[in-house]
């Protein structure tokens, strides 16, 4: 509200349409974690219309994404889909940064992007959904 209020201010006084640059960070955990976001907490079309409802105060960019707690394929599938299609469908993203896509972190279980790619830089299956998801949005 803050922001909506500020933008419209700028907006009056000095006729700046869209001041403002949302930078969002993703860190997503399968498992309650006190500081990353539950992946159980977010469903696609809720999520739609929160990236819709920031867009209205700026651009919106995810600055850091992740998948951390889980070895289960279909689950990392399941929380990438979610995120990147409500992105891409609210068309309110503008970039989007994945945070250690291949897993140097000091610990392996936090803020990695886990299977996108190896440490030779060649592609995992991660990636390749990754491809199926934004080539289908084209």
């Amino acid at each position: 509200r803050y922001l909506i209020g500020l933008k419209d201010k700028l907006n009056k006084e000095f006729g700046i349409e869209r001041p403002f640059d949302i930078g969002i960070q993703f860190h997503i955990t399968a498992t309650e974690q006190e500081w990353l976001w539950n992946a159980k907490k977010f469903e696609y079309q809720s999520l739609l219309e929160h990236l819709k409802s920031i867009a209205e105060i700026g651009d919106v960019r995810i600055t850091e994404f992740s998948i951390s707690n889980t070895n289960d394929e279909q689950e990392q599938k399941d929380i990438l889909h979610t995120i990147i299609e409500a992105f891409i469908d609210s068309k309110a993203g503008k970039s989007f940064m994945m945070w250690d896509p291949i897993g140097s972190a000091l610990n392996r279980n936090i803020d990695v992007m886990p299977n996108l790619v190896n440490t030779s830089y060649k592609p995992k299956f991660m990636f390749d959904e990754l491809y199926t998801i934004i080539q289908s949005k084209l």
